[in-house]
């Protein structure tokens, strides 16, 4: 009785781990496999991704000069409202009013 246990367990075991790494193997090759629908759409895909890097690319500079300009234009400006900011802060101070 224990060597007939014995023997299937490992008649068992033998086989079921081929059958396991075949299966294994068969589901990896299912994933690799694409159709040519597939090919294509990822191709126009791919195509789209560069036309949308071209633009990027092209209005990327034009959008740095207008970010240029807009700091350069703004500084003053908020220098203006630092130094505002700073004088309320001091008129808190000397009337004793807590900051919010």
């Amino acid at each position: 009785m224990r060597i007939t246990t014995l023997s299937l367990v490992t008649i068992l075991v033998l086989t079921s781990a081929p059958t396991s790494a075949q299966l294994q193997k068969q589901q990896t090759h299912n994933l690799t496999v694409t159709t040519e629908p597939q090919l294509e759409s990822e191709k126009l895909l791919q195509i789209s991704i560069n036309q949308q890097l071209i633009k990027f690319n092209v209005r990327l500079p034009r959008v740095l000069e207008e970010t240029q300009a807009l700091k350069q234009f703004s500084t003053p400006y908020e220098a203006e409202f630092q130094r505002r900011n700073d004088l309320i802060r001091q008129n808190r101070d000397v009337q004793g009013l807590p900051r919010p």
